[in-house]
């Protein structure tokens, strides 16, 4: 095999390969993301308790939302995608971008649409 056929057999081998895991490695360790859909959101549940920890540190709107489901999304760090509902019923989609911790891990809110 000359190295353009080996290239292209590297390359078709990695294209068929399904990637369920995402590593960053930092000096901190590697954070994983596992069956995550590259490039998708994952269907919405309900948020963990840590994904309720990370909305209400990081959305400080005039608008009181509590969060009803989440959506992930692996990017350069992790979106958050939450359906929220104010008081008065109206729902809100809230999109949180997580920076990966070895990029400093920092949280802010992308956008806030009515759903």
């Amino acid at each position: 095999m000359n190295s353009q056929t080996t290239l292209a057999a590297t390359l078709a081998i990695g294209a068929s390969v399904a990637m369920t895991d995402l590593a960053c490695s930092c000096s901190s360790g590697a954070q994983q993301v596992a069956e995550s859909t590259v490039g998708g959101y994952t269907a919405p549940q309900d948020p963990s308790q840590e994904e309720l920890a990370l909305f209400r540190h990081t959305y400080k709107g005039a608008i009181s939302l509590t969060p009803m489901s989440v959506a992930t999304q692996v990017v350069n760090g992790t979106n958050y995608s939450y359906v929220c509902q104010d008081k008065a019923g109206h729902k809100y989609r809230v999109v949180i971008h997580q920076e990966l911790p070895c990029n400093g891990g920092e949280a802010k809110v992308m956008s806030v649409d009515k759903y």
